[in-house]
């Protein structure tokens, strides 16, 4: 049996003590099982595990609370994992990550997430603090540590910003958002959209038209630490008036594209972001974004429409493919899903995965160059009527 002494004091001054005598553990162990035969060192965030705790046959009626952390330092900062059993010589704890983080996600910001973010690309060591109906221990031999694989986009998969969908392969909800909180009418979907419907653009003095701007910008402050942003990829159109919704639902697709395709370019071009462009979810998720606007759907009715799986499932078809979102061999240049066989969707993989027909129906415009209806804003017809400006000279 272990030996703690415990200390009384009064006002700083030590009044008394005694001794409390603590079960000593005699192992403790992961397994993939509730029996303890398949034990393990590490293992997938996405895999139920327990924790076996054995005890002296002497030891009965006890209540044991368990507090995870992340290192061995025990201080206050654990990993919000707290179980009770009842052990009788021997018992378990039922560890599901993932149900845990979907249901701290739904109610408060999420510190066990944070903590698998800080160990992004590391191996995860967990130990366990021990407490018992007359005391507590410190457990961090080399039987309670897990190491445990986690990197950013498994962090995207458990904060629910990233998921595998069945007919339209990886989703990246951050591009489902079509709005912005600045006062820029050229950024966002919705703001498209308007700009082609009110017609309330510059209007051309060459053309019956009117002018359409559309940019996709990325914040500098992630790459060069200060807070503004910067157009990256932007151009400016020129639309006919009083054309008919379906023909503007095309324009509005032709620019959405094209100018998506010059800002995945750009990242493309940056060591520092290469391994960004043309993630599998980017150009899928930013039409899927799109249709919502043009349809009027809720992001919910998309996600259903192309079979979401959940946060497990996600992680599985994920850790399948190491390299998913920044290998070239993954990369995806069209609007279309590049689909990844796995064994968590229903249909594959005997059967073909089918992009939702619904997310099809729009078709841009091959040649907007040439085109009678819209074409690229010229400055030199659509502001000056063909006639060159002269500099003034004093």
């Amino acid at each position: 049996m272990d030996v703690n002494n415990i200390i009384f004091s009064l006002y700083g001054e030590q009044v008394g003590s005694f001794e409390v005598k603590l079960p000593k553990i005699l192992n403790g162990y992961w397994s993939t099982d509730e029996n303890g035969n398949e034990k393990v060192t590490t293992a997938e965030i996405y895999d139920i595990l327990y924790y076996h705790v054995e005890l002296p046959s002497d030891v009965t009626n006890d209540n044991i609370t368990l507090r995870l952390f992340k290192e061995n330092k025990f201080s206050d900062d654990y990993m919000g994992i707290e179980q009770t059993l009842y052990i009788n010589k021997k018992g378990y704890v039922k560890i599901d990550f993932v149900e845990i983080l979907e249901k701290k996600n739904k109610n408060q910001k999420n510190p066990i997430l944070e903590i698998w973010k800080e160990y992004a690309d590391k191996d995860l060591k967990l130990y366990w603090h021990i407490k018992y109906s007359k005391g507590e221990k410190k457990l961090n031999d080399d039987n309670a540590k897990l190491q445990m694989f986690s990197d950013t986009y498994v962090s995207g998969i458990l904060g629910n910003k990233i998921r595998y969908t069945c007919n339209a392969g990886w989703i990246d909800k951050t591009h489902f958002i079509t709005t912005n909180n600045r006062n820029r009418i050229d950024i966002g979907a919705t703001n498209l959209w308007k700009q082609l419907v009110n017609e309330t653009g510059t209007k051309s003095a060459w053309t019956d038209g009117f002018k359409v701007t559309y940019a996709q910008d990325v914040d500098i402050k992630k790459l060069v630490g200060f807070n503004f942003t910067i157009s990256l990829a932007s151009k400016s159109y020129m639309v006919k008036y009083n054309l008919d919704i379906e023909v503007k639902k095309r324009i509005a697709m032709t620019i959405f594209q094209e100018i998506s395709m010059s800002f995945e370019n750009w990242q493309g071009l940056r060591l520092d972001l290469r391994d960004s462009a043309f993630e599998p979810a980017d150009l899928v998720s930013n039409v899927l974004g799109l249709y919502g606007v043009l349809r009027d759907e809720k992001p919910e009715t998309i996600l259903e429409r192309c079979k979401e799986l959940g946060c497990r499932e996600s992680l599985k078809v994920y850790r399948k493919y190491p390299g998913t979102f920044s290998s070239k061999k993954y990369k995806n240049k069209k609007f279309t899903p590049r689909f990844f066989e796995n064994d968590e969707c229903t249909h594959t993989p005997k059967c073909s995965q089918v992009f939702p027909i619904e997310y099809q129906e729009i078709k841009p415009y091959p040649n907007p160059k040439n085109n009678a209806i819209f074409r690229e804003w010229i400055d030199l017809f659509d502001v000056h009527k063909g006639v060159p400006p002269l500099s003034t000279y004093k």
